[in-house]
């Protein structure tokens, strides 16, 4: 008796093969994060806020955001492919949010304004500290003989670390 060639179904035909997916997903390793990339407007900086803790609104935080000049940014205003992310945050409105986060924004100049006077912050607690640490120096007898005064080296730059190596196969 002769056996009948099985021939795949129209469901088993359309249906995508394991090797077919891996070939269409470009292959990256790089860290995506949990939050969606979104591109800001122009004129705009933007930043994830916080709204939720554990399942209870973050008041503080939400305010304390609106208060340095951070506002929900409409859902309306997002490409149509970005709209899966709004919804309605209730006396937020309907904007754009994910996992407990809203994405907020304010005007640039808002923003550059910020960085300076946190700069400026910064640069005074470096010399309160340099300032403290001659201070120390010369209560402690530093004026005399065989004192030296003491070299305070700082640096500006932020470095994330080495890469990782990975040990070949």
């Amino acid at each position: 008796m002769a056996t009948k060639p099985q021939t795949p179904s129209r469901t088993q035909a359309q249906r995508p093969t394991a090797d077919s997916i891996r070939e269409s997903v470009p292959i990256s390793f790089e860290e995506e994060g949990n939050l969606p990339t979104v591109e800001p407007r122009t004129g705009y900086a933007q930043k994830w806020i916080r709204v939720n803790v554990r399942g209870d609104d973050d008041r503080k935080n939400i305010y304390n955001a609106m208060r340095k000049g951070w506002s929900p940014r409409p859902s309306d205003t997002v490409p149509v492919t970005l709209r899966w992310l709004s919804s309605d945050r209730g006396d937020l409105g309907n904007v754009i949010g994910t996992h407990d986060m809203v994405l907020m924004e304010r005007p640039v100049e808002v923003n550059d304004q910020e960085r300076q006077i946190k700069a400026r912050a910064r640069s005074d607690q470096i010399r309160a500290v340099k300032q403290n640490l001659f201070n120390e120096h010369r209560d402690l007898g530093g004026s005399q003989p065989g004192f030296t005064a003491p070299v305070m080296e700082s640096t500006k730059r932020v470095e994330t670390g080495s890469p990782v190596k990975i040990q070949e196969d």
